[in-house]
């Protein structure tokens, strides 16, 4: 699935909102203004990450300027791919090759960071983090509701997946340091 936007769900596991894919670019003023106030410098140590209008911390600061029911609705912050695990087997978790490159992970610690919220200004947040899968995680089995809506056998294993740039790599054999792999398209991005 594509890295990056906002696919936030409520407490009843629906969508709080249309889902927000990636190269939106409704946050770029608010990108520009942690810019100018070198929030993205701050953040980078921890996160590793530059800061764009694509990224969930981005788009869950502009949600809460300009669509505050909705922000206040949010119970579980996912990307893409965990949005389609959730349904297809209904248990919620944040894969971590796209999680770990969201601003909302301290790549260092391993873990989500209270600091990196309270920096973005979405402390309250913290609280709406999923649970960290593995990308090669079995994360549960198609749902039968699930299998209804796709063909595919109730049960089937369904595991956590990659971030799209992290599957290109893994897809080519990528495997030894001492290597690099190209990735050329519309975000020309080289892994």
């Amino acid at each position: 699935a594509h890295g990056k936007g906002l696919y936030a769900v409520d407490i009843n596991g629906d969508p709080v909102r249309n889902g927000i894919i990636s190269s939106d670019n409704r946050a770029l003023p608010i990108v520009r203004e942690w810019k100018s106030r070198n929030v993205d410098k701050a953040a980078y140590p921890y996160a590793f990450q530059q800061v764009w209008a694509g990224h969930p911390v981005s788009i869950l600061s502009w949600l809460k300027a300009n669509e505050a029911d909705s922000y206040k609705r949010i119970h579980r912050i996912l990307m893409a791919h965990d949005w389609i695990r959730y349904q297809l087997t209904g248990e919620i978790g944040a894969e971590i090759t796209n999680i770990s490159g969201s601003n909302l992970y301290n790549v260092n610690a391993g873990a989500y960071d209270p600091a990196l919220f309270e920096l973005f200004g979405i402390g309250e947040m913290l609280h709406c983090t999923a649970p960290i899968v593995g990308s090669t995680e079995c994360c549960g089995g198609v749902s039968a509701r699930a299998a209804q809506e796709t063909g595919l056998l109730v049960g089937t294993p369904v595991y956590g997946g990659f971030f799209d740039v992290v599957a290109a790599a893994a897809c080519a054999g990528l495997v030894d340091e001492r290597f690099i792999h190209v990735v050329m398209g519309a975000w020309t991005i080289e892994t």
